[in-house]
C-alpha cells in the first residue's frame, strides 16, 4: 500500500508541476481571436493567427485564408457598329481585383457590301451604310421595278430580307421592318402591312437580325435573344400554342451571338456566347439536329459539347461551323443538299454528320434544295440541286469547287 500510495504522489506531482509548461500543446490554455495577417487576394491565400499566452508561456497557431476566386459579373457585350465587332467581357466584382475574361466576335467579312436574299426580294447595304431593296411589288418599298434607297438619311449596319418582310438595323443600333405583317412578323405590335420602315421595340439597340418566313429573330446589344411571328402555332422558343406581333425575349439569362431563322420553314438556330448551337421549331425532317423528328417547342442544345461559329437554316436541311472550321450537315437532302454523297428519300440525317472532312470553312449559306460554302483558303463549293443555275456549276451530291479564291 505505501508503494502506491509513493507512486501516486510520484505521477501527480509530475503532472502537477509540467502543467504550466505543457498547458498550451494540451489546448487546454484560452486562446485569442483569429487575426488576419495576411489577406487574401482573387488568386492567392491570405493567413490568420491566434495566440496563447498563459502560465508565462506563449503559443502561436496558423491557418491559411482560402483564396477569394473570381467573382465574375455575367458576360457584358459591346458592339462597334462601324466594325460590326462584339466585344464580349467578364469581370472581376471585387474592387482592386484587376482579373478579367474577354474576346471578340468579329463581323462577317466583306470588302464593299452586304447582300440579303429572300423569297421574293433582296438587301444590300453599301461600304457607306446605304441600304437598297428591291423584289415583288406588291409593297412600294420593295422597289418592283428595281433597287431603290431606303431611309436615304439612314446608315445601315446590318439587313436580313425574309419571305415577304425585311429587317435591318441602323448604325445606331435602331431595328427597322417593313413588308407583310402576316402574323405580326414586323413586330410593330399590329398585324398591319407597311410600305416604309417602323422602328421595333425602340429604346432598345439591336446588333443582329435574322427574317424568316413567317417568324423573326434578333440579338439586343446585350446578347438577349427576342423572336416574334408565327411558327406553326407556336412562338418559336416560347413553347405556348400563340403568335406574338411583338418580340418577346427567349432563354432570358442566355447570352447569344449569331442567330438564323428559316426562310421556308418555320426553325430556328442560335448560337450563344460558349459556342452551344440551340434549335427548335419544325422538324419534320430531321432539320433541327436533335436526334428524332418533331416539333420543338424550346430551344435544346445540338452536338453538345462541340463549340459553333456559324449556322444557317435552310428549307428542310441546315449547315453549320464549328470553331475549328470544320462543316456540318444534317436534315433532308433528296437533292443531294447535305453533301454526303446520297439522294432522295433515304437520304436523312437527323444528327450533325461532318462534310468534306479536312477542308476548313469560314461562311455557309444553306438554300431551299442546295447548299454553298466558302472555305478558308477563299475558295466557293456548292453541292445539291442546280435548278436554274444555282449552283454555278452542274448538280452534285458532294462539294463541288464552283469558284478559286478572288486574288
Amino acid at each position: 500500500m505505501k508503494r502506491v500510495t509513493k507512486l501516486a504522489a510520484i505521477v501527480f506531482f509530475a503532472i502537477f508541476f509540467t502543467l504550466p509548461f505543457t498547458a498550451c500543446n494540451f489546448h487546454l490554455c484560452d486562446f485569442g481571436e483569429w487575426t488576419p495577417t495576411m489577406l487574401p487576394t482573387c488568386t492567392q491565400a491570405g493567413l490568420q493567427t491566434r495566440a496563447c499566452s498563459q502560465y508565462d508561456y506563449s503559443h502561436v497557431q496558423t491557418k491559411p485564408i482560402p483564396a477569394l476566386g473570381h467573382d465574375l459579373t455575367d458576360w457584358e457585350i459591346t458592339h462597334n457598329q462601324e466594325t460590326g465587332e462584339n466585344v464580349y467581357a467578364k469581370v472581376c466584382k471585387r474592387e482592386g481585383c484587376g482579373y478579367f475574361e474577354t474576346y471578340t466576335v468579329p463581323a462577317l467579312p466583306h470588302e464593299d457590301i452586304q447582300i440579303s436574299f429572300g423569297w421574293n426580294g433582296g438587301l444590300m447595304i453599301e461600304k457607306d451604310g446605304s441600304l437598297w431593296a428591291w423584289g415583288r411589288p406588291q409593297f412600294e418599298i420593295s422597289g418592283g421595278s428595281g433597287p431603290i434607297k431606303i431611309k436615304e438619311d439612314t446608315k445601315f449596319a446590318a439587313a436580313s430580307a425574309g419571305a415577304s418582310h425585311n429587317l435591318a438595323i441602323d448604325i445606331d443600333g435602331n431595328l427597322w421592318a417593313w413588308g407583310s405583317n402576316y402574323s405580326g412578323v414586323l413586330g410593330d405590335g399590329t398585324n398591319t402591312d407597311r410600305s416604309t420602315p417602323v422602328q421595333i421595340k425602340a429604346g432598345t439597340k439591336f446588333s443582329a437580325v435574322s427574317a424568316g418566313c413567317y417568324h423573326s429573330l434578333a440579338i439586343d446589344i446585350d446578347g438577349n435573344l427576342w423572336a416574334w411571328g408565327l411558327v406553326v402555332g407556336y412562338l418559336p422558343g416560347v413553347g405556348e400554342a400563340t403568335s406574338s406581333n411583338v418580340p418577346i425575349q427567349i432563354k432570358e439569362g442566355t447570352k447569344f451571338v449569331s442567330i438564323s431563322a428559316s426562310m421556308c420553314e418555320s426553325h430556328s438556330f442560335a448560337i450563344d456566347v460558349d459556342g452551344n448551337l440551340w434549335a427548335w421549331g419544325d422538324n419534320n425532317y430531321g432539320q433541327l439536329g436533335t436526334g428524332s423528328s418533331g416539333f420543338v417547342d424550346v430551344p435544346i442544345i445540338i452536338k453538345e459539347g462541340t463549340r459553333f461559329a456559324a449556322v444557317n437554316a435552310g428549307r428542310t436541311h441546315t449547315l453549320a461551323i464549328d470553331v475549328d472550321g470544320n462543316l456540318w450537315a444534317w436534315g433532308y437532302g433528296f437533292h443531294g443538299e447535305l453533301g454526303d454523297g446520297r439522294t432522295g428519300n433515304e437520304s436523312v440525317s437527323k444528327v450533325p454528320v461532318q462534310i468534306k472532312e479536312g477542308t476548313k470553312f469560314a461562311a455557309v449559306a444553306a438554300g431551299e434544295n442546295h447548299s454553298l460554302a466558302i472555305d478558308t483558303e477563299g475558295n466557293l463549293w456548292g453541292w445539291g440541286n442546280n435548278y436554274e443555275g444555282s449552283l454555278a456549276t452542274v448538280q452534285a451530291v458532294t462539294a463541288v469547287n464552283i469558284l478559286p479564291p478572288c486574288r
